[in-house]
């Protein structure tokens, strides 16, 4: 199935030669998102096991096709097409309420979902929270920050360190600003990191701080970011 999924992009897409690169219309970027999420299991009407021995089987094997073809999609093109795409399937995978407390479902899910997540900045902050909010519970979301945060950290070169600023300050207690002020009343929790949190939230931080260097951007514009990213939440706070 990998394959001939693999040789349906293909036959969609056009060689960016400046970059060398695969690209995909618009138009076919969300329709093959959409393939992607159509594998999200279905809630059964009428449903008295959710969490039945089939139900869980299922959403394993479900979340393994998902991230097979997500892999093999965001091999193929450039960033800008997949960020697109990730942040579809990610909406999607967030409106149904995967069995989290099994280890096989959590495992997989939550290295999908941080893989997408990282493909859809800068627009990924709004659907960490949704998750923090809806289904998952803070250990939950703090392990996906955590395997965001490490991802973003392996990799060689950051497109741009204010997406890395949104990340960084996510344990500190960012909110968007499109969220109400009830809503951040009723959700707003703010970390008490770990020592391995603080350890990954100091190497994230030196990311930053490399990455705005290496745009001749100056210490105090990073830390005003920081500083308008978290402002909202400080003045709640007050």
């Amino acid at each position: 199935m990998i394959e001939i999924w693999h040789s349906l992009l293909l036959a969609e897409s056009q060689l960016t030669q400046a970059f060398h690169h695969l690209t995909i219309s618009a138009n076919f970027t969300e329709e093959s998102a959409l393939v992607i999420a159509g594998f999200i299991p279905q809630i059964p009407e009428n449903s008295e096991e959710p969490d039945s021995t089939t139900s869980i089987a299922a959403q394993v094997r479900a979340l393994t096709v998902i991230t097979q073809l997500w892999s093999t999609m965001k091999n193929a093109f450039t960033s800008k097409c997949i960020s697109t795409a990730a942040k579809i399937i990610l909406t999607n995978l967030l409106k149904y309420e995967f069995s989290l407390s099994y280890k096989s479902v959590l495992d997989r899910w939550s290295k999908l979902c941080a893989d997408l997540i990282v493909a859809a900045m800068p627009l990924w902050t709004q659907e960490l929270f949704a998750m923090s909010s809806s289904q998952t519970t803070e250990t939950i979301t703090r392990q996906l920050w955590s395997l965001v945060a490490q991802s973003l950290i392996s990799q060689s070169k950051i497109s741009c360190w204010l997406d890395i600023v949104k990340l960084l300050v996510v344990p500190l207690g960012y909110v968007t600003h499109i969220l109400s002020l009830n809503y951040i009343n009723n959700h707003f929790r703010l970390w008490t990191m770990s020592d391995v949190e603080l350890d990954v939230w100091n190497s994230l931080l030196q990311k930053t701080l490399t990455s705005a260097s290496q745009s001749s951007t100056k210490l105090s514009t990073v830390i005003d970011a920081i500083a308008q990213a978290v402002l909202p939440v400080a003045c709640v706070d007050r």
